[in-house]
């Protein structure tokens, strides 16, 4: 991880960091991993939910 510190003057001084740093880190057999969350309900759950769960501005 980097500071906020780093990251500005990453950014700055080498804006292609991100992407060579995964590049190589594949390269190396280190694969990238991401954990995805949803959350579902049913058609009637939606009707009867105390605000409307598909106003953007509730997310």
């Amino acid at each position: 991880n980097l500071s906020v510190e780093d990251a500005a003057r990453l950014a700055q001084e080498d804006p292609d960091y991100g992407l060579r740093d995964l590049f190589n880190a594949i390269a190396t057999g280190n694969y990238p991993s991401w954990t995805f969350y949803i959350q579902v309900m049913t058609f009637k759950q939606a009707e009867t939910f105390p605000f409307n769960p598909f106003d953007i501005t509730k997310v």
